[in-house]
């Protein structure tokens, strides 16, 4: 566990405190490094939740935190590999190199949940203000509603596709479509929109994809807000629907 203290005077009791689980991929760990940062630079505290190899990868980001008096902790959750069936040490997903490892993975992280529940119960001091995680981690949302507190969905997807999934998960346009390369109109998108449903957003090819990604769809739904990828000049059309 790793932290460091802000020189401006505020107390832990005062600050807005985020926590952050994201999923344990290099493609997200290193957007939730930038975020953990602006928001420290805010004046919020942070908490960086992460396992013991992923956070050896770490190293210079947490030195660069000391640097800078922010506040960010990282907080190590032993990762259950070898109760899972995966390699010694494998906990990311650039160390996975089949599905069948992939979906033990999966079922690893979501074995997370119990020992989030009591670090985050320790926090008595400086209780979480807000849970912020990535949408694939659905059984965050648990986790919040069991504590009582607010959590926002990051939604790796720009606010285009955001929408398109958001609608296709709603009036289940391809839930009777048996060849998944056959054009679909979406007929309630804001302009004319043919997809298949072998490209819609969010479709993942390993087995149980279709449960889980349904899970994650549901507790998305259920959740304070999302944190969603775009660029309000280029996409403000998609941004005003998908609101």
């Amino acid at each position: 566990m790793t932290s460091a203290n802000s020189g401006d005077g505020q107390s832990s009791s005062t600050r807005a405190h985020f926590t952050l689980v994201q999923l344990l991929a290099q493609g997200h760990t290193i957007p939730r490094i930038d975020m953990a940062c602006l928001l420290a630079e805010h004046g919020a505290q942070v908490s960086f939740i992460t396992t013991p190899v992923n956070a050896s990868r770490l190293a210079g980001f947490a030195a660069n935190v000391k640097a800078m008096f922010l506040v960010i902790q990282l907080v190590e959750l032993q990762f259950p590999a070898a109760e899972f069936g995966l390699p010694d040490v494998c906990e990311n997903l650039d160390m996975i190199h089949t599905m069948d490892l992939l979906s033990k993975f999966l079922k690893a992280i979501g074995a997370l949940q119990e020992p989030l529940i009591a670090h985050l119960r320790e926090q008595q001091h400086s209780p979480p203000s807000c849970i912020i995680s990535d949408m694939i981690n659905w059984w965050r949302s648990d986790i919040a509603r069991e504590l009582g507190i607010p959590r926002l969905a990051i939604i790796d997807f720009c606010g285009f596709s955001s929408l398109v999934r958001h609608i296709t998960f709603q009036t289940n346009v391809f839930d009777h479509v048996k060849d998944e390369n056959e054009l679909v109109m979406i007929t309630a998108f804001p302009t004319p929109l043919e997809l298949k449903k072998a490209k819609s957003p969010g479709g993942v090819s390993i087995p149980g994809a279709d449960q889980i990604h349904g899970m994650i769809l549901e507790e998305t739904l259920r959740c304070d807000g999302e944190v969603i990828k775009n660029f309000q000049e280029l996409e403000a059309l998609y941004i005003e629907s998908f609101e």
